[in-house]
């Protein structure tokens, strides 16, 4: 006597957009942004592409939401990264994980500071986490700038140290540093060695 098939069981409201972002996170990982449908991602999770467009008006929708998921992720990392150390090594801890989130998540960094999901950059969503992750970054150059209160100098100690760190893990994320014996796999010892290098120029 045959087994009755026992069905599926259903995602609940709100579990099933975490599904597909999920997926959608695997696929954007290993294909890039260029790789993402949203009839593909419902395919993969079970249900139905209908489904799909119940949480996510469009393929657009679904950039923004993995680009918003990113920044969150990232502002958790950048907290993390200064709970490790007290003052200037707080900061540079920050670094550190800012390069080392790039090169677990290749595909969702690409995706984060790429043209689309620039362009939904007034999305609230994203705004607000964009916003976190760089309040987090700000509250860290605090830390060295000489002149309390001065909100200027913090921004652009801020800018500066990201512009470094962003520059870094593009460049290790694009192979471009392979040349010096600098490869993506070594990237914490190779942040850690330029932001030293960084503290000397100061």
């Amino acid at each position: 006597m045959a087994k009755a098939r026992v069905p599926k069981r259903p995602y609940h409201h709100g579990k099933l957009r975490e599904a597909l972002l999920e997926e959608a996170e695997r696929i954007l990982n290993k294909r890039g942004v260029d790789g993402l449908a949203l009839r593909e991602i419902a395919r993969r999770v079970g249900v139905s592409h209908a489904a799909a467009y119940h949480h996510f008006e469009d393929r657009d929708g679904l950039v923004c939401a993995l680009a918003a998921r990113g920044f969150e992720r990232l502002a958790s990392d950048l907290a993390a990264g200064a709970r490790r150390a007290d003052g200037p090594a707080g900061f540079d801890e920050m670094g550190v994980a800012y390069v080392a989130f790039a090169a677990r998540r290749p595909g969702m960094f690409r995706l984060m500071f790429g043209p689309e999901a620039a362009a939904g950059r007034a999305d609230p969503e994203i705004r607000a986490n964009v916003d976190a992750a760089f309040s987090i970054l700000l509250e860290g150059a605090r830390t060295i700038v000489a002149t309390p209160g001065d909100d200027r100098a913090v921004r652009c100690v801020a800018l500066r140290a990201w512009s470094l760190v962003h520059g870094l893990a593009s460049l290790l994320l694009d192979d471009q540093l392979s040349h010096h014996g600098l490869a993506l796999r070594d990237h914490e010892r190779i942040a850690r060695e330029v932001l030293a290098a960084r503290r000397l120029l100061l």
